[in-house]
Order: structure tokens, then C-alpha cells, then sequence
């Protein structure tokens, strides 16, 4: 979301440029935060949030990008999960029908440093965190690799146009459910992705993989051996160069 000109001036969300600016620093050479991506399937059904929220607590996750949330429209709200007087705050992005849907879990240490919410469809939204260099992480949920080419364009489409208006010199992180197998043959990808590829590569992967490498991305969690035995992934999909 574009800021209006000018000292003292309100942004979308209701905080003026001096309120963003003064955000305590997240991000920093020496902050060790936990960062996941989880596909949770819903949080539409009731105690469905606090169940999430209890999860990434029990495993001091900070920051979670979230797919399939399946809410409604957009918006924050706070979430208390049960046996615990922590409270962690719910930003999502949905569409009309509980169809799809993104967003961000965080703690409240992560959301005393959001810079400002932005969500742009039920696929996409931005969590902006302030940082030495602010970091901007990007929760995504991808068509599926059996949905019609058109809608895979259109996600990407917008997709770059969300990177296309973020500097250069920012830290973008890319974490969801991009429905991408990448395979594991780095011949041609060695900039791109690690040793640690996975299944066989598909159309959604070689799409996936086209649009890092355009975009100067690499696979993070490409890079080292993770279990697949929890929920979620403690690395982003995709990180900036």
C-alpha cells in the first residue's frame, strides 16, 4: 500500500510515517528469530486459530506465513490460545468465499516491528518487518498444478508486480504453498537452489523456478536437510540474494 506525502500524514493502517519509522528492529545481523510456513487447510472452524497459535508458541516460532486459511475478507485480530497467557496476533487475506486464503501468525515480540499489513488477494499479502533492512515477507498460496495455465499466470503476474514495487535493497522472503514440486537436478538452477530439491519437477516447479531465477531468488530451504515430520517448514520458500 502506497503512503501518502508529507510529516504527520496517516498510512492505511491508522500509523503516520514517524510511527513506522520509530518500529523496533526485528530484523538485525545479531536477532535470531523463527520464521514457518505452514499450510493449516483452515482456521475458519471454531478453536481452529488457538490450535495454531498453541503449535507455533510451543516451538517459539515468531513469524508464520500461513496458506489456506480459508477467512473471509481481511483484516487483524488477536488470538489467545488456551493454558497460557501469551497472546499472538492473526493477520489474513481472503476473498468472498472461505476458498483458498493467506496471512501471518506472530508473536507479540514480531508484531510490535509490523510496519503495515497488506493484503492483496486470498493468494497473496505482504507483512512488511522493520529491521537494519526491512524485511518484507510475502505469504503465498499458489494454484495447484492441475488449475488452468491462465490462473497460474495471473498468480505470477501479480506476484511480480507485489516484488516489482519493493526496493532492492529490502530483504524479500517468499513463504507458503507454491503446489511446486522442484525436483532435484540443479543443472541449469545452481544459483537458484541447493542439494536439497524434492520429488520430481513439474510444471508449477519449472514456473517456480523460472521466476526465482528471473527475480534473483534462491530456495532457502533448499540449501540444508530438513525433517518432514513437522507441521511446517522453519525456512522460507524462496530468499533474496
Amino acid at each position: 500500500m502506497s503512503g501518502t506525502q508529507g510529516t504527520g500524514e496517516k498510512w492505511a493502517t491508522g500509523q503516520t510515517k514517524k510511527e513506522k519509522r520509530n518500529k523496533p528492529k526485528l530484523t538485525t545481523p545479531k536477532s535470531e528469530i523463527q520464521i514457518a510456513a505452514w499450510n493449516v487447510r483452515t482456521a475458519h472452524n471454531v478453536g481452529q486459530k488457538e490450535i495454531i497459535a498453541k503449535e507455533l508458541l510451543n516451538h517459539k516460532i515468531s513469524i508464520a506465513a500461513l496458506s489456506e486459511l480459508r477467512l473471509t475478507g481481511s483484516g487483524t485480530t488477536t488470538v489467545e490460545p488456551p493454558i497460557t497467557d501469551e497472546k499472538m496476533t492473526l493477520f489474513y487475506s481472503g476473498g468472498e468465499k472461505r476458498e483458498a486464503g493467506v496471512g501471518f501468525m506472530v508473536d507479540k515480540r514480531a508484531a510490535s516491528s509490523i510496519v503495515a499489513f497488506q493484503p492483496i488477494s486470498d493468494r497473496l499479502a505482504i507483512l512488511p518487518v522493520a529491521g537494519t533492512i526491512k524485511t518484507h515477507v510475502i505469504s503465498v498460496y499458489a494454484p495447484t498444478e492441475t488449475s488452468q495455465d491462465q490462473a497460474k499466470d495471473d498468480f505470477y503476474d501479480h506476484l511480480q508486480h507485489a516484488l516489482d514495487l519493493i526496493p532492492r535493497i529490502e530483504v524479500i522472503m517468499l513463504a507458503g504453498n507454491f503446489n511446486a514440486h522442484i525436483g532435484t537436478a540443479r543443472i541449469g538452477w545452481e544459483g537458484t537452489m541447493g542439494k536439497f530439491g524434492h520429488g520430481e519437477i513439474n510444471d508449477n516447479g519449472l514456473r517456480l523456478l523460472s521466476f526465482a531465477a528471473a527475480n534473483d531468488l534462491i530456495f532457502g530451504n533448499s540449501w540444508f536437510q530438513h525433517s518432514t515430520k513437522q507441521p511446517y517448514q522453519i525456512a522460507c520458500a524462496i530468499d533474496s540474494q
